[in-house]
């Protein structure tokens, strides 16, 4: 005999829902996949709004750092050209010199050059001038960069090695002056400018060929020169 219609009916459902069960079971793990991809997008999102926000806070903070640095160098160096022209002609005893700044193609910030004009001369770069006018051109900018911004404490080593006796008068005058706002440490082996000194450190080889490192202070000493003074002249 013939099977009921709906015995046919219940086989092809069991048959449709046996294939249908494993797509099921793939389309919850679809949808669990998409549903956590989509929060990791969000959150890369918002992070990559975040970053773009710190970028631009960012690069308003350098365009205004520059132009903080470009005012302000602006600044210096015109404060340093006037106080380094003076310093020249107060050591050169005359002339004069100037900075200026220089431009590189690809090179972001400028460099500085010095002209310089000794009494009795042309003008002419820095590297054309000889030894002891380099020197002293060099003093004159490190006290001309001293007045712009002092400092407490300064050491030259053996900056006036090059310079002649008019010279080394005149920057040990400079020195004096310094040592007035700034402490001063001055290595040098020029009698002129040991003599502006106030105190006196040297290296001396004792008799075991050791070195031995002595002081001496100017005042106290011509105090006890004076004295040994006094006391020849009384005995007379």
């Amino acid at each position: 005999p013939a099977e009921p219609a709906d015995s046919e009916q219940v086989r092809a459902l069991e048959r449709l829902r046996r294939k249908i069960g494993p797509l099921d079971a793939a389309g919850a793990s679809v949808a669990i996949e998409h549903r956590e991809l989509r929060e990791r997008l969000e959150s890369l999102e918002a992070q990559t709004g975040d970053l773009d926000g710190a970028i631009a806070k960012a690069s308003a903070l350098m365009a205004e750092l520059d132009t903080l640095v470009e005012s302000t160098f602006t600044e210096q160096f015109t404060a340093l050209q006037t106080t380094f022209a003076a310093n020249f002609q107060l050591l050169f005893g005359g002339g004069d010199a100037q900075l200026r700044l220089t431009s590189e193609e690809g090179v972001r910030r400028p460099g500085v050059e010095i002209d310089a004009r000794p009494p009795l001369k042309r003008r002419q770069q820095l590297s054309l001038l000889s030894g002891g006018e380099r020197a002293l051109t060099g003093v004159a900018l490190l006290l001309g960069m001293l007045a712009v911004r002092p400092l407490p404490f300064v050491v030259l080593d053996e900056v006036d090695a090059a310079l002649d006796e008019a010279n080394v008068t005149r920057f040990g005058d400079a020195i004096r002056e310094l040592s007035e706002r700034t402490q001063v440490v001055v290595i040098t082996h020029n009698r002129g400018t040991v003599e502006v000194a106030d105190s006196l450190w040297g290296v001396t080889a004792g008799e075991d060929a050791t070195s031995r490192v002595f002081g001496l202070r100017l005042d106290e000493a011509k105090r006890i020169a004076d004295a040994a003074r006094a006391e020849r002249e009384a005995a007379r």
